[in-house]
């Protein structure tokens, strides 16, 4: 797979085919560097080099009533994590004011 020709066909507005999509998904690590060499190309035309900084808080951890077997935030995973109910507003609250103060845009 040609990551640079996807990456030109994405900008030129064209769509990418299942297969050429399956094949993204399906890159070696060998092949890695290359893809997000043709990635870059494509989010540099976009959005440039600026970032956005987004944080992310568990209002609740670990106790999710959902039998997800693959998650680790359901209640029946054995995965070693903290658990906790939902936390009180005050925290989640002083949560965003320092998020806002590390500069995120989105809490």
């Amino acid at each position: 797979m040609d990551y640079e020709s996807l990456a030109a066909k994405s900008l030129r507005g064209e769509l990418i085919s299942r297969e050429e999509m399956r094949a993204v998904l399906n890159a070696s690590d060998e092949r890695l560097a290359e893809l997000l060499d043709g990635a870059f190309k494509v989010r540099r035309h976009y959005f440039g080099k600026r970032v956005q900084i987004h944080v992310l808080m568990n209002a609740k951890s670990g106790l999710c009533p959902e039998d997800c077997h693959y998650c680790s935030q359901s209640s029946i995973s054995k995965a070693p994590i903290d658990k906790y109910p939902l936390l009180p507003r005050k925290r989640l609250l002083e949560g965003a004011f320092e998020a806002k103060a590390a500069g995120a845009v989105r809490y």
